[in-house]
């Protein structure tokens, strides 16, 4: 073993008697480094038991002109090839020991790659074909609701501007199912339950544009849409002509005079009132191509006169009301549902109007109910039923 093994140079020692000694800052130093070389232990490669390293294996320090430093580990390490890892031969050096390092940091993902990939995209797999049959039988079963949509569309419009049956104007949930079974029937050639298995079966809802992640539904889901989407179209083109007649927009009507119009129903039962119903009505037929209803005056300074039910009277009467109580936040909007809280608002705007429509009349504000006497019969006698079992149930 070399004099650098066993502890270092004689000066740095303190053999020779005509050398400085080390201060003592430097041999405390010494001492505690070689304290910790004392207690490592490590395993060697090819056996089980500890290997305890040499008393001095290196010189604790280094003179450099008059002056000495301990040594680092790695200046131990590229001075005497000896490695202080553990798990390394006490022989072999650093060549022979295996250093755990730290892994390397992860490449960073490519720019040429999409967004949002990670580095990790991968081109969209190919449809079977048997995804691709059923991609087109929804595209099929897609195409045949959308002419069916259409067909009952056409027909609601129909009944509304032609009918003088005041059933057939706002058709209730029941005759709402059976107007869209017979729709069905008609326009794909089917009968019985193969009516009712078409409305049940499951179609992709994006199925004309193939885009996104496909989303299914029932065939009768957006058949059922029809009448309320066709409800508050009218409803609109309504409450627009009923406004421009007033001479207020709309959307600058204020609650008070919303509250004003509600009062002992002035929206329909005064002069102005009236007026702008008649124009209500006016819109409400050409929206649905039932312009013949409205004559032209027949006499200089004449009005216009308009043929309608006591039901599509009512109809108008229930989109103004459900405005005006909305606007003074006595009523929810209603924006959701298949319209039958609108079906209920209906019902009751017709006992007002029949309450109120003066006996007798030909035309009341430019409007000729055709079928007053009718409705008023039979409401009349729906009442007197309703009061004779309200009085039933009291006295039982």
């Amino acid at each position: 073993m070399n004099m650098a093994s066993r502890g270092g140079s004689p000066s740095a020692r303190g053999d020779n008697s005509g050398s400085q000694k080390p201060p003592d800052e430097n041999r405390a130093a010494k001492n505690e480094l070689r304290d910790q070389v004392l207690t490592q232990t490590c395993i060697a490669d090819d056996e089980e038991t500890p290997v305890r390293l040499p008393a001095n294996p290196v010189s604790l320090a280094a003179s450099v002109g008059k002056t000495s430093r301990a040594l680092s580990p790695v200046e131990y390490e590229k001075n005497t090839q000896a490695s202080l890892m553990p798990g390394a031969a006490s022989a072999g050096g650093a060549a022979g020991s295996e250093i755990n390092r730290p892994p390397p940091l992860p490449e960073k993902p490519n720019k040429s790659l999409p967004r949002g990939t990670g580095g990790r995209w991968k081109a969209p797999a190919r449809k079977a074909d048997s995804e691709l049959a059923v991609t087109l039988a929804g595209h099929n079963g897609y195409q045949q609701m959308l002419l069916v949509c259409s067909k009952l569309r056409e027909n609601s419009t129909h009944f509304m501007g032609t009918t003088n049956l005041t059933e057939y104007v706002f058709p209730d949930g029941d005759m709402t199912g059976d107007t869209i079974h017979d729709t069905v029937g008609s326009v794909l050639n089917l009968q019985g339950d193969t009516i009712n298995d078409w409305l049940m079966q499951w179609i992709p809802s994006n199925a004309r544009s193939q885009k996104g992640k496909a989303s299914m539904s029932r065939a009768r889901d957006p058949l059922q849409r029809v009448k309320p989407h066709f409800i508050q179209a009218l409803r609109k083109k309504v409450l627009q002509a009923y406004c421009q007649e007033l001479g207020i927009e709309q959307h600058k009507m204020t609650t008070d005079a919303g509250l004003a119009w509600l009062q002992r129903d002035e929206y329909f039962q005064s002069v102005r009132g009236g007026k702008a119903m008649h124009a209500g009505c006016d819109a409400l037929f050409s929206a649905v191509g039932a312009s013949h209803r409205v004559k032209a005056p027949t006499t200089p300074g004449g009005e216009r006169e308009t043929g309608a039910t006591v039901r599509h009277y009512a109809l108008v009467g229930s989109f103004v009301r459900h405005f005006l109580e909305v606007l003074c936040n006595l009523r929810q909007s209603g924006r959701s549902g298949i319209a039958d809280g609108a079906y209920e608002e209906w019902r009751d705007e017709i006992c007002r109007i029949v309450a109120y429509w003066p006996t007798g009349a030909e035309a009341h504000h430019g409007v000729r109910l055709v079928d007053f006497e009718t409705v008023k019969a039979a409401v009349c006698e729906g009442v007197a039923e309703e009061n004779v079992w309200v009085q039933e149930e009291e006295e039982a």
